[in-house]
């Protein structure tokens, strides 16, 4: 089998498996509640068309980071590689040129079909506000899918031996290079921004020498990378299927230290705080739903269903959390070091203030901001009665229920 030949193979295999979950994932109760959400978000992008009655730089700059953010974001790098493969295909690394074309060619189809949903969608604002035109608008559909290629083509230069420094310069720099075009573009310079992203391809092309073997690929980082990523899709079928989920990895972001506080009397704080920092699930769950509850609050009119939505994913968001807390019920070090097991509880409801708190908080500024102070103070009294009620009264019934049915199991 060439090379040529086994990079359709796996892709098949791959999209075999994920389209297998789509009877599942697509029933009727989601197309449904799809729908309704589509139609409700499609109304609301209607009415806020007819405000547009002037030129406002603030939604021409978020339109050029939304881009710009789909571009760096959307759409990864499918190789396909398994760690089997830094050794039994080691010694044709030099025959890779085919594959890694077939793979950037590969991952460019999904970001270019939500780049085109994204170009129509934003055509009426781009006409209204911008007074760009069809052509006009089309042509930065080409730009859009332009500068994903060379970002697709700068993660392939990553995989060589480059120092850690070099790799992030090299995705800064893209970044800036395709905020500078999508920002030519949407003022109307578009043949400009065109001209600019088509030399930058020729000169990619041109350097595409580096294939056939000069520089060394980092195997370790592929197979890495594409690990990652293959976890991230079963994390996506997961929340509507059940699939199988490699080991959970465990990363340290610095910028969430100072939060870490210790505390002498009941170890078991910390450790929360640690394991729910430092989390690939927890804290990316939180994170996710909490800029949705964000944008929700922000673009939804004054109402109370929005108050109910707001409280509804606040309590959801932390409904998630609540498996931390068995994290360490059953760990042996926690059996050697004699901790007291009736700590936990305390030190996982004082835990839960500080995301409760900086949730409520977000959710209270975007309401300030889009709406007025009224909205903000009524929503704070209403997430306050809720994080009462959830800490004090329900949080200590539901665990001490698990306490008992983990106590029955471990007999």
């Amino acid at each position: 089998m060439t090379f040529k030949e086994l990079y359709p193979k796996r892709r098949q295999s791959q999209q075999k498996r994920i389209f297998r979950h789509f009877k599942y994932i697509f029933n009727d109760h989601f197309i449904l509640a799809l729908a309704f959400i589509l139609a409700a978000l499609a109304f609301q992008y209607s009415q806020w068309l007819k405000t547009l009655t002037s030129f406002n730089p603030l939604y021409q700059w978020g339109w050029l980071v939304i881009a710009t953010a789909l571009v760096m974001g959307i759409g990864h790098l499918a190789s396909f590689l398994q760690k089997a493969d830094t050794v039994f295909l080691l010694a044709r690394e030099a025959d890779f040129k085919d594959y890694f074309s077939q793979a950037l060619i590969y991952s460019l189809l999904l970001p270019t079909g939500i780049y085109a949903l994204f170009v129509g969608l934003s055509y009426p604002f781009l006409f209204i506000h911008q007074g760009l035109s069809a052509s006009q608008v089309l042509a930065i559909f080409v730009i859009m899918v332009g500068l994903k290629a060379l970002q697709l083509r700068s993660v392939l230069e990553n995989f060589h031996f480059y120092k850690p420094s070099q790799r992030r310069l090299l995705m800064v720099l893209t970044a800036a290079y395709s905020f500078c075009q999508l920002y030519f573009a949407v003022r109307g310079k578009i043949f400009l921004a065109l001209a600019f992203v088509f030399v930058m391809i020729v000169i990619y092309y041109l350097t595409s020498k580096n294939w056939q073997g000069e520089k060394q690929w980092d195997w370790l980082k592929i197979t890495s990378e594409e690990s990652q990523r293959q976890e991230r899709v079963n994390q996506v079928l997961s929340l509507f299927v059940d699939v199988p989920t490699g080991q959970k990895a465990v990363k340290r972001r610095k910028y969430l230290d100072p939060m870490l506080m210790t505390s002498k009397n009941n170890p078991y704080y910390f450790l929360y705080q640690r394991a729910f920092c430092r989390s690939q699930d927890y804290f990316n769950l939180w994170l996710r739903l909490t800029v949705l509850a964000t944008l929700l609050l922000y673009f939804l009119p004054s109402h109370l269903l929005t108050y109910c939505l707001g409280l509804l994913m606040l309590y959801a968001s932390h409904f998630q959390i609540l498996p931390l807390y068995r994290r360490y019920y059953k760990h042996p070090l926690m059996k050697i070091y004699p901790l007291d097991q009736g700590q936990a509880l305390p030190a996982f409801r004082r835990f839960l203030y500080l995301p409760l708190g900086l949730q409520t908080g977000l959710l209270a500024i975007s309401l300030l901001i889009s709406k007025s102070w009224q909205d903000s103070v009524i929503f704070l009294i209403l997430a306050g009665l809720v994080i009462i009620l959830f800490t004090q009264v329900y949080l200590p019934r539901r665990l001490r229920g698990k306490n008992r049915l983990l106590e029955k199991l471990h007999r």
